[in-house]
């Protein structure tokens, strides 16, 4: 397989045959996958040479591009694709321009004759624009704020690109921690793991821990995920809080970030 771009891996498949044998023709399936800071769109693929591309499913998540041989015109897929290649389907494992998206390829071939030494099957691939687009990185600050005190524990856990600084005492005597960092536009991404863990010999009161935010016009840009661990008994053990955010896009005044995120005093208080 041959890769005329780079930012990303390809997957390799190794099959056995007899010498003097005949293969039979098959699809086999590679994946594409993104290099850390990079996506890919299977849309935006090329196979070199006189093609035919179809495209079924546009717009859904079973989006297919397929090229064949433009066999009117008795041309087949350009150099150094292979003969024995008939077809080529592009098509995404998740969802195009995500970081986590993957790209399939389904390579089909007709039969051939297996000689008596080791043959690597070739293709062709580019990538066109926006095939493989570096992610535009966002900006992201808030603040924690909990009391603390003795029968349970606190402790948090900050997602890739975070980092805290120094905990300071608030006049109401919250410990407040700032969280600051960036995270990758079009993606929900887990900034903060808050656990709250009850000491044994106590017992939270009422509800348990509970979770405030104070975050303006990006409220409906973070996400709290709550789970519990209870004893035998019942009781609330562990709570956990998973803080998520997803930048704004394309909205006035939101985006682009502005210069210092810090300065917009977003706060998410845990109240016990």
């Amino acid at each position: 397989m041959a890769l005329t771009f780079s930012n990303c891996s390809l997957t390799e498949v190794k099959q056995s045959a007899t010498g003097g044998s005949t293969v039979s023709g098959q699809t086999v399936n590679l994946t594409l996958t993104p290099d850390a800071g990079y996506v890919l769109s299977a849309e935006h693929f090329l196979i070199g040479g006189d093609v035919t591309k179809a495209i079924a499913n546009y717009g859904t998540s079973s989006a297919t591009f397929t090229f064949t041989e433009n066999v009117s015109a008795s041309s087949n897929f350009a150099a150094p694709t292979d003969a024995e290649v008939t077809q080529v389907v592009f098509s995404d494992n998740g969802v195009p321009g995500d970081v986590k998206n993957t790209v399939n390829i389904a390579v089909t071939t007709g039969s051939f004759s297996m000689g008596t030494a080791n043959r690597d099957m070739v293709i062709d691939l580019n990538a066109g624009t926006g095939a493989v687009v570096a992610v535009t990185n966002r900006s992201v600050a808030f603040r924690t704020r909990a009391l603390t005190g003795t029968g349970h524990s606190i402790s948090y856990s900050e997602g890739s690109g975070i980092t805290a600084g120094s905990s300071v005492t608030t006049s109401a005597g919250h410990a407040q921690i700032l969280h600051s960092g960036t995270v990758t536009e079009g993606v929900s991404s887990l900034v903060l793991t808050a656990t709250f863990a009850i000491t044994s010999g106590y017992q939270y009161r009422r509800r348990g821990p509970e979770v405030t935010t104070e975050l303006g016009v990006y409220e409906k840009h973070y996400r709290v995920v709550t789970k519990d661990t209870v004893d035998g008994d019942g009781f609330l053990t562990h709570r956990v809080f998973k803080v998520y955010y997803e930048p704004p896009v394309d909205i006035e005044g939101l985006d682009p970030d502005p210069t210092d995120m810090e300065v917009l005093n977003h706060v998410i208080t845990f109240n016990h």
